[in-house]
């Protein structure tokens, strides 16, 4: 999506219609380096976020292998959509917390990522505006919108304390 938006290239390669959606006309090494850099950036504030100390829990192992799922989705250079079946664990996990804590927070992150993705489907929008939402990135813009909320989620598990030696961490106080 990044050389797409940043060069003067066809954005609907696996379409007979050309359509561009550049909104620079930069280098092709010039996008590249972009492209390296938010890599770079993606990568540090997953490292940054999940730290390097042991986990205390299966659920923050779980949350941080989503975390790491998700990233190399969006930083991989090329993604077909073969690729985004592997995005159902991070996906799992934002439903099983939704559900399991009763938090709204983990579905808002997901409901849009997972309506950014499936644009792209033909069956639900049609075939121009799926290669046309294709062309803009709608799938890299779901899979980042993902990574953020598992970032979020885990930045939020940073604070939460843990019952001493059960390695659970202690459940939400719920008001109402």
């Amino acid at each position: 999506a990044v050389h797409r938006l940043l060069t003067e290239t066809v954005g609907s390669s696996h379409s007979r219609r050309e359509i561009y959606v550049n909104l620079a006309n930069l280098s092709p090494a010039t996008a590249d380096g972009i492209y390296r850099a938010l890599s770079i950036a993606l990568v540090g504030v997953s490292a940054l976020v999940c730290g390097l100390a042991r986990l205390p829990d299966r659920r923050r192992f779980v949350l941080e292998i989503s975390i790491g799922i998700a990233l190399m989705v969006a930083i991989a250079p090329v993604s077909r959509k073969a690729h985004f079946v592997s995005l159902m664990v991070p996906m799992s996990y934002l439903v099983a917390t939704g559900v399991a804590t009763g938090a709204r927070r983990p579905l808002l992150w997901l409901a849009p990522a997972w309506a950014l993705l499936n644009l792209t489907g033909s069956g639900l929008i049609g075939r121009s505006a799926s290669v046309r939402a294709l062309a803009w990135g709608a799938l890299a813009w779901g899979v980042l919108l993902l990574w953020g909320g598992l970032v979020g989620e885990r930045v939020r598990e940073r604070g939460r304390p843990t019952p001493a030696g059960s390695g659970e961490p202690v459940p939400e106080a719920r008001l109402g």
